[in-house]
This record gives C-alpha cells, sequence and structure tokens, in this order.
C-alpha cells in the first residue's frame, strides 16, 4: 500500500505484505506497528501461546500497522483516531488466560504495544519540519497519558488491555539532514 502526501492507511500481514510512503520533504512519514501480549507472573501462561499461535497459523493476525505521510500541523484527531484503532482492534481478541481463576494470586496484564517510527523533514527556513516533529511527538505525548489514565483507575481483573507506546525510530530534521 502506498500511503500518498496527506493519507493514512491501517492494515494487516493478510492485507498487505507492504505500507511505503515517500517523497516526504518537510513532511513526516509516521509507521505504526502493534501487536497484544500478555505479561504474567506464572510460567505456564496459556494466554501468550494462544497469541503467538494465532498468529503463526494465519488464522487471526494479532499485528496491526498504520502509516501516516504528515503534511503539516493539524493531525491530531487523525493521530488520536489512528491509535485508537490500534486499541480497539487489539482489545477485540477475546485471549483467554490460564487456567486460573479470579481471586487467584497469579496476574495476567494483557499489554498492547505500539512501536512509532518516524522519518523525514529537514532543517528548511521556515522551521516547518520542527513545527510538524513537535507537534506529534506532543500529539503522542497526549495520547499515551490519555491511555495511562484510562488504565490506572481500572481493576486488572476486568482484562482490558493497558496500551504501551514505544518510539523505536525518530530519524527527523537534523537527522535526517545531511546539510544539502
Amino acid at each position: 500500500i502506498n500511503v500518498l502526501q496527506g493519507e493514512m492507511a491501517h492494515c494487516t500481514p493478510s492485507q498487505a505484505d507492504v505500507l511505503v510512503s515517500d517523497d516526504a520533504t518537510t513532511c513526516h512519514i509516521l509507521g505504526l506497528w502493534s501487536r497484544i501480549s500478555c505479561r504474567c507472573s506464572c510460567n505456564s501462561c496459556g494466554a501468550q501461546r494462544a497469541i503467538n499461535e494465532r498468529n503463526k497459523d494465519g488464522s487471526v493476525s494479532t499485528i496491526l500497522a498504520s502509516m501516516a505521510h504528515i503534511d503539516g500541523p493539524g493531525y491530531q484527531d487523525c493521530l488520536k483516531s489512528a491509535i485508537d484503532l490500534h486499541y480497539e482492534y487489539h482489545s477485540s481478541f477475546q485471549i483467554s488466560c490460564c487456567d486460573h481463576k479470579q481471586g487467584d494470586d497469579e496476574s495476567h496484564l494483557f499489554v498492547i504495544e505500539v512501536y512509532i517510527h518516524m522519518m523525514g523533514g529537514y532543517n528548511d527556513d521556515n522551521a516547518t519540519s520542527i513545527e510538524i516533529t513537535e507537534e506529534v511527538l506532543r500529539t503522542l505525548s497526549n495520547i499515551s497519558d490519555d491511555y495511562t489514565r484510562k488504565s490506572s483507575g481500572k481493576d486488572e481483573m476486568q482484562q482490558q488491555p493497558r496500551m504501551q507506546m514505544i518510539l523505536q525510530t525518530c530519524a527527523v530534521s537534523c537527522a535526517n539532514d545531511n546539510g544539502s
């Protein structure tokens, strides 16, 4: 799937092999890749095994990818909708834990891990690139804070997954500019 300037696309591995975008001068290309995992205190958790088995046999994909070609400020709502889509997608899986019953000492925490990759922009004279960089990072930080507040008040036994956002690649502005 080729994502052009001002566009966003979402897909699972069964829908597309590759998400691409190019021709980003002051624009930024934002890639999101997410999965759900179980972080539990027992050694025999069937939940993580079920997640991995579903992913390997192809019956259900537990991976979602998104790409956006951001050409200026004003994408806050679009980015919020994209992160919400990742949360809703992974929350829709009914993954059962081990045979532990409510009240057991073992805790099961489902976490949606969202890996963030941002590239593009250069040190332009109008500082357009840095404005985009700052807005995207601020928006992602605010979204992360919103999800942290939502999950901090919930009882872990409800099995509502938590969200963890990880900035894995950030090659923007001077980190993406050789000076010419």
